[in-house]
């Protein structure tokens, strides 16, 4: 009889604030509430939560939990309800009352199941369940996540974290699977396991395993096929993929924004072209890299011009490649405003290739490099 007294005399109040009868602020209201009795936390329900927020930030974890207590009997259907029950959960954990944080966790998963917080609170179940080394809870609530909320950030946390585990403990199939299972939210360490693990899962030999899940990662990022090439060439430093993988991992490094890297790639393309046949492709596509780490990122056109020298006189006339040389040759010269040389050079890729005198811009370049040595 008593609460249903206040529940009217609360009504009336709030009849005479829309009225008017009453200031329309949240302090008389509260004012008016505590009152009659019904307690300090008639406001609104995101000032309960954020004050308890504000407690747990402080190490009040008691009394934190005790104002989303009273916020939760006093506004069960509150918008954030789901909220105060996630935090109400995270104090009974830091005050050691561990049955009932994972009891309101379950409850809240069970209440509000497709909400943001639902994630949360089972993202928190499986950090408290791999704690107290409870496996097959851990693993069960993880498929829950990953059915439940698929594209969920808090997904791909769980779902690295024992993919992570596997994948230390040399289990490549298991984790292989846990991380494709979220392949769109890895980062590029993550990526790095997971190809590992593929690599490791595969049922050809291991090195074998390593240089084709490469090329395959090569295609799409060579950044990303870095640590796959270098696991090869470890494992199988006298393969005849050699010259193919030192030229591809250099290709890699040179796309990463250290100037070490870039240094490191420089070195292996050298070697490659010092240890490789004169017509062996990968030394080509070395040295062609080579021209333009030179050429570009490190602005050394002389060296570039001295590679290209090189390419000119070692491959076969009237090929790709030795076209190629002359072209860019003559192209690096006269960027560099070197006109006379530049103009020269231009000269011997039309002697060499007639059609190219027809080309437009090769006459451009011919054009303008006797005008500006005029």
């Amino acid at each position: 009889m008593c609460a249903l007294i206040k529940k009217q005399k609360v009504k009336n109040v709030l009849n005479l604030v829309e009225r008017g009868s009453v200031r329309r602020t949240k302090r008389s209201v509260t004012w008016w509430v505590v009152i009659l009795g019904v307690g300090v936390f008639y406001t609104t329900g995101h000032a309960s939560v954020g004050e308890a927020h504000n407690l747990f930030s402080k190490g009040k974890f008691a009394e934190a939990g005790a104002a989303l207590d009273r916020h939760l009997r006093s506004n069960p259907k509150a918008s954030d309800a789901a909220a105060a029950m996630l935090l109400r959960g995270q104090c009974y954990l830091r005050e050691g009352q561990k049955q009932k944080a994972e009891s309101i966790w379950q409850s809240l998963t069970i209440k509000f199941a497709q909400s943001e917080e639902a994630a949360h609170a089972q993202s928190a179940l499986f950090d408290y369940y791999q704690n107290e080394k409870r496996a097959d809870l851990a693993r069960k609530v993880s498929e829950q996540l990953v059915r439940n909320f698929p594209r969920h950030t808090q997904t791909v946390r769980v779902v690295v974290g024992l993919a992570d585990e596997h994948f230390h403990n040399q289990q490549y199939d298991a984790a292989r699977k846990l991380y494709e299972s979220v392949a769109w939210g890895l980062d590029a360490g993550q990526r790095k396991r997971l190809y590992l693990s593929k690599a490791y899962s595969s049922g050809s030999g291991r090195a074998a395993s390593f240089f084709a899940m490469a090329q395959e990662v090569f295609v799409i990022n060579p950044a990303e096929a870095i640590p796959l090439y270098e696991a090869f060439l470890k494992e199988a430093p006298t393969s005849p993929d050699v010259n193919q993988a030192k030229t591809r991992l250099a290709v890699g490094y040179s796309k990463l924004p250290d100037p070490e890297k870039r240094n490191e790639a420089e070195r292996l393309w050298k070697e490659v072209i010092a240890h490789g046949s004169r017509t062996d492709e990968w030394v080509l596509e070395s040295r062609w890299y080579l021209i333009q780490l030179l050429a570009g990122p490190k602005n050394q056109w002389k060296q570039a011009i001295g590679q290209l020298d090189q390419q000119i006189q070692e491959v076969r006339p009237q090929s790709f490649r030795h076209e190629q040389a002359l072209f860019a040759k003559a192209w690096l010269l006269w960027a560099n405003q070197q006109w006379a040389e530049a103009a020269k050079q231009f000269q011997t890729l039309v002697d060499a290739y007639p059609a190219k005198a027809a080309h437009a811009p090769v006459q451009f370049y011919l054009k303008d490099c006797l005008a500006k040595q005029g």
